[in-house]
């Protein structure tokens, strides 16, 4: 196990360019009002606004994500902060590779790149804040003592909070491996 104390500064390689934060997420769902229990149960700040919900943990007022009503469940689009410094390089990055750049989706107001993933993900890169941690979070955990009861009824614990939602699991193709992969790790 490894022990990271502090801050760590974040270290840049030039030439090369990655987003710093994932800023937010937005996605459809059959009923709001379920979405707006679901995630005030889940401990999010759930909050109205227009016709979708945005959700905020306990840490910052930063929306990390939104919901919109929608007949099917679906996830819409993420997007990604990146420096002011490397929006620029990232355009031509895209152009470079072909990437069609696309217009926001219908009612988002956005001056980010827009694009499809090769998922066919709606995916926007915009300069943003970092949102993203610079250091582990302090927290403390409580132990029980021999033959005494380890775990709180629910009526006893105060409600969880997450302090952010600072990532998010996508399931993805991609690309075969390359041979030599394949055989070295057959080998």
């Amino acid at each position: 196990m490894t022990a990271i104390p502090g801050f760590i500064k974040p270290n840049r390689r030039p030439g090369e360019l990655g987003v710093h934060s994932l800023d937010r997420f937005h996605f459809v769902v059959p009923d709001l009002g379920e979405a707006q229990n679901f995630y005030s149960e889940f401990g999010l700040s759930v909050s109205a606004r227009g016709n979708r919900l945005e959700l905020a943990a306990s840490a910052s007022p930063h929306v990390w994500g939104t919901i919109a009503e929608w007949p099917r469940k679906k996830h819409q689009y993420m997007s990604f902060g990146v420096f002011e410094e490397d929006f620029e390089p990232f355009a031509k990055r895209l152009q470079a590779m072909g990437v069609a750049r696309l217009d926001p989706p219908a009612g988002e107001e956005s001056n980010g790149l827009w694009f499809h993933d090769h998922d066919g993900n709606l995916v926007e890169t915009m300069v943003a804040p970092k949102v993203s941690p610079d250091e582990k979070s302090a927290f403390g955990s409580m132990s029980a003592a021999p033959g005494a009861r380890g775990q709180l009824s629910r009526s006893q614990t105060k409600r969880t909070q997450p302090r952010r939602l600072s990532h998010i699991l996508m399931f993805t193709t991609g690309p075969n491996p390359p041979s030599d992969f394949v055989h070295n790790y057959e080998a």
